[in-house]
């Protein structure tokens, strides 16, 4: 571990063949359906995904879910 890594004037260099994507989508989510897309999703390009995060929302439930 870089012992300057939690320094915050420390030098560092970001990755550039690292990117982000943000996704915004208004509604509700099928909590069937979300679980065969995030399964899809992770099964096919889960190798390339550092981190994700977000707050979801599933029909017919109040409740937000953070994700």
């Amino acid at each position: 571990m870089d012992a300057e890594f939690l320094k915050t004037d420390a030098e560092h260099e970001h990755d550039k063949s690292i990117s982000s994507v943000g996704i915004v989508i208004e509604g509700e989510f099928f909590p069937d359906k979300w679980g065969r897309f995030l399964n899809k999703l992770l099964g096919t390009r889960g190798a390339d995904i550092f981190r994700s995060k977000g707050i979801i929302a599933f029909v017919n439930d109040d409740s937000k879910y953070v994700f």
